[in-house]
C-alpha cells in the first residue's frame, strides 16, 4: 500500500499573547478538526489546557522549542535555495543550538524538518535541493512549506519521494491535497504532533451539481411592447 499523505491542520497565535480569547481560539480550533490539530504559540499554554499538540518560540529550560533559521548548523547542506527548520521535541538533551546536528535530530523521536522554499528561487533549482536533501538524510522527517513551495511543485515533489510531507496547508485548499493523492492513489490521514493515532480522512463532502439558469436572449431586440 502507498505510503499515506498526512495533513496537518496548523494554527499559528504566535503573534500575540497567550489571552482567554486566544484560548477559545485554539479550542474552535481543535473541535473544528475532530481534535486534532497543531497549535503554535508565543508563550506556553496552561498546564490544565486540553492540545495534545502544539509548540511554542520561547519555551522555558525544560519546555519544548522551535529555532526559527537552522542554516547555520546545516553546514555541508546550507543551500540558497531553500531555508531548513528544525522542530527539537521536549526531550532533548542539549539544548545549545550551536552542538546539535542534524545527524543526531534525525535520531531524536518526533523531530521534524521543515523545508522552505526562498521567494524568487525556480521550481528546478528548488527540487534539486530538497530531493538532495532528501537523498542525503534518508532516514529525516521532511516536511514541505505548501504556502512557499506551491501546489505544482509540491505534486511534483510527492510524486518523485513518498518520505516527503506537505504542512500549511489551509483548509480550503485541501482539495488540492485531495486531488494530488488520487492522481498517485495514496491515501490521507489526519493527524497532528500528539500523542494519538493518525485518523483516516473521511471523503470531501459532494455538493450535487446545479445547471446553470438560462438567461436571456441578448442576440434580438424584445418584441413586447413595453420595451419600445
Amino acid at each position: 500500500m502507498a505510503r499515506p499523505l498526512s495533513w496537518v491542520p496548523v494554527l499559528d497565535v504566535s503573534h500575540s499573547a497567550v489571552t482567554p480569547f486566544t484560548l477559545r481560539q485554539i479550542s474552535v480550533f481543535v473541535r473544528s478538526h475532530n481534535g486534532y490539530g497543531h497549535v503554535l504559540t508565543r508563550s506556553p499554554l496552561p498546564q490544565d489546557f486540553d492540545c495534545p499538540s502544539w509548540t511554542y518560540t520561547a519555551a522555558p529550560i525544560q519546555g519544548p522549542w522551535r529555532m526559527p533559521n537552522a542554516s547555520v548548523l546545516v553546514g555541508k547542506l546550507e543551500d540558497p535555495e531553500m531555508d531548513i527548520m528544525l522542530e527539537i521535541p521536549a526531550n532533548n538533551p542539549d539544548r545549545s543550538p550551536a552542538l546539535i546536528d542534524l545527524a543526531i535530530c534525525t535520531a531524536m523521536p518526533g523531530c521534524r524538518w521543515i523545508v522552505y522554499r526562498k521567494p524568487g528561487v525556480g521550481a528546478m533549482a528548488a527540487s534539486h535541493a530538497i530531493l538532495r536533501l532528501a537523498s542525503l538524510y534518508p532516514h529525516a522527517s521532511l516536511w514541505l512549506d505548501q504556502p512557499s513551495i506551491g501546489w505544482d511543485l509540491a505534486a511534483y515533489l510527492l510524486a518523485a519521494d513518498d518520505r516527503l510531507q506537505l504542512l500549511h496547508i489551509p483548509d480550503q485548499e485541501l482539495s488540492q491535497l485531495v486531488d494530488i493523492a488520487t492522481a498517485l492513489q495514496r491515501p490521507i490521514i489526519l493527524h497532528d504532533f500528539g500523542p494519538h493515532k493518525a485518523l483516516p480522512m473521511a471523503a470531501l463532502p459532494q455538493h450535487a451539481f446545479l445547471p446553470p439558469v438560462p438567461s436571456s436572449d441578448m442576440t434580438s431586440l424584445p418584441v413586447y411592447p413595453g420595451y419600445l
